[in-house]
């Protein structure tokens, strides 16, 4: 059984890279409490970054979930309904855990039409000057 921090934080990374929730995980016996993981996440720059990196994981790992249910569902209309909330759940979670990967895609493109038209100083100074009162 792992007592060192250090380990304890590699099993986590690892227990959530496999796909287990932080609730799951710290409920055993021998993890510490959510609250000390995130206090944890919070003072160490190191740990912060292996526990993102091992969150971006879990997201490619309900991506492979989501394949998985949507092969394996039964063709009866219970089956398919559950099946999609199953898939719709993993969908929303991949896309918290790795937004620029899995998250929805926001098109910013704009059509602009403008007109340019071009006259020589000669041209402008030219033309007569109209004055108020004239139309």
């Amino acid at each position: 059984m792992k007592t060192d921090k250090a380990d304890i934080m590699e099993r986590i990374c690892e227990l959530l890279a496999a796909g287990q929730s932080m609730a799951q995980i710290c409920r055993s016996k021998a993890m510490p409490a959510q609250s000390t993981v995130y206090r944890w996440i919070a003072e160490s720059a190191e740990f912060s970054e292996r526990y993102a990196h091992a969150r971006e994981m879990q997201a490619d790992m309900l991506a492979d979930e989501i394949i998985e249910i949507a092969d394996s569902c039964e063709p009866e209309a219970a089956a398919v309904a559950k099946a999609k909330a199953r898939i719709d759940a993993r969908k929303w979670l991949a896309a918290r855990l790795a937004p620029k990967k899995y998250g929805d895609r926001v098109d910013v493109s704009a059509g602009v039409a403008v007109k340019v038209e071009t006259r020589s100083l000669a041209d402008i100074f030219s033309e007569p000057q109209k004055t108020e009162g004239q139309p």
